[in-house]
């Protein structure tokens, strides 16, 4: 039997009260004002480009040195190097303490060069590669 110091000893039956109670002290917390929720976050937006060149679309891994690295993503949409579509999808998700929302645009690519860390990818070869949650759930709406 594990236990937590103190003598006391734990038992499952006891935790799952003990964790109703809890967050029931907790609510009533939130309630008062007492303490905030992540309902606080920081509000962020993201625009990513959909280049299509055929069945294969243009993606990126993120460089060494920058949060990510190595993961395999769709590039950031730059005005300088693209031009514009429409919008194909909207996808919100939290990391840390903000709130994002993605949205992917379709996009022509005007200028590729600066990047040299990207490649034109097919569906099936996205799937064996490391991608960012966010962008992973794009790749199955596409």
């Amino acid at each position: 039997m594990g236990g937590f110091g103190h003598g006391c000893v734990f038992r499952h039956e006891t935790s799952v009260v003990v964790t109703r109670r809890i967050r029931w002290v907790l609510d009533i917390a939130v309630e008062r004002g007492q303490i905030h929720t992540n309902s606080a976050r920081v509000k962020r937006a993201e625009v990513v480009a959909i280049i299509r060149k055929g069945n294969a679309i243009y993606c990126e891994q993120m460089p060494d040195g920058k949060p990510g690295h190595g993961l395999w993503r769709f590039p950031d949409f730059d005005p300088a190097r693209m031009e514009r579509g429409e919008m194909i999808a909207k996808i919100k998700y939290g990391i840390t303490k903000y709130s994002v929302v993605m949205e992917a645009v379709s996009a022509v690519a005007v200028d590729l060069r600066a990047t040299g860390s990207g490649r034109y990818l097919s569906i099936e070869e996205m799937h064996a590669l490391a991608f960012a949650a966010p962008h992973r759930k794009l790749i199955k709406l596409l």
